[in-house]
C-alpha cells in the first residue's frame, strides 16, 4: 500500500511539473501537431474482415482476415503505421468452450499499405515521430524506424505534452523531456 501511495505522489509529481514547463511554452504559434486530414486514413470492419481506406475511400490494404489497427503518432495524432494482428489458438478448454494460452503475432505496415515487418511474435504500441515502441523478444524499445537504432524502454513511463516526449522512470524520481528527434531538452533530478 505504501509502494503504491508512494508511486502514485511520483505520479502526480511528474505531472505536475510537465505541466508547468508544458504552459510555460504556451504561445500562438502553429507546431507539428497539425497534419493534412487528405492524409487520414480508417479502419473498415465488417463480416469478420478488416480493411483500411484513404480519405477518397479507397482500399491502401484491401479486407483480409487479420484485425487491423491505425498507430497515430502520439503527438500530431497524423497516421503513421497500420497493425495487423492474428491469433493462434492455444488448448481449446471444451467445459468452458474457449481457448488458453494464445500467441499473437503481429505484422506492421506503413499508410500505404507497404509491408514493414512481417508476421512476428509481440506487438507495436505508441508511435512517437520517427520512433515506434516494440514489445518483441521480451522486450520493450522505443526503435528508430529510419536508423534502426533502438533505445530499451523496460522501467520507463512515456507521455507527452504539447512537442515534448517524456521519460520518466519506475525506479526512481525523475523525468527527462526529449524533442521529436530524441534530443534531450531537459533533465529533473
Amino acid at each position: 500500500m505504501k509502494k503504491t501511495f508512494h508511486y502514485l505522489l511520483f505520479s502526480l509529481s511528474l505531472l505536475t511539473i510537465a505541466l508547468v514547463l508544458c504552459s510555460c511554452g504556451a504561445e500562438e504559434k502553429q507546431t507539428a501537431t497539425t497534419y493534412d486530414m487528405k492524409d487520414n486514413i480508417y479502419v473498415l470492419a465488417r463480416n469478420n474482415q478488416w480493411g483500411i481506406l484513404n480519405s477518397n475511400g479507397e482500399f491502401v490494404i484491401a479486407p483480409q482476415e487479420y484485425s487491423l489497427n491505425i498507430l497515430r503518432d502520439s503527438i500530431t495524432h497524423a497516421p503513421k503505421y497500420i497493425q495487423a494482428s492474428k491469433i493462434i489458438p492455444g488448448e481449446k478448454d471444451e467445459e468452458y468452450d474457449v481457448y488458453w494460452d494464445n500467441q499473437y503475432q503481429t505484422a506492421l505496415y506503413d499508410t500505404k499499405g507497404n509491408l514493414i515487418y512481417d508476421f512476428d511474435q509481440g506487438h507495436f504500441s505508441d508511435a512517437f515521430g520517427d520512433y515506434l515502441c516494440m514489445y518483441r523478444n521480451e522486450k520493450r524499445q522505443m526503435v528508430n524506424m529510419k536508423t534502426g537504432d533502438a533505445i530499451d524502454i523496460e522501467n520507463i513511463n512515456i507521455n507527452t505534452c504539447k512537442d515534448y516526449i517524456i521519460f520518466s522512470s519506475y525506479d526512481e524520481i525523475s523525468c527527462t523531456f526529449y524533442d521529436q528527434n530524441m534530443a534531450v531538452i531537459k533533465e529533473l533530478p
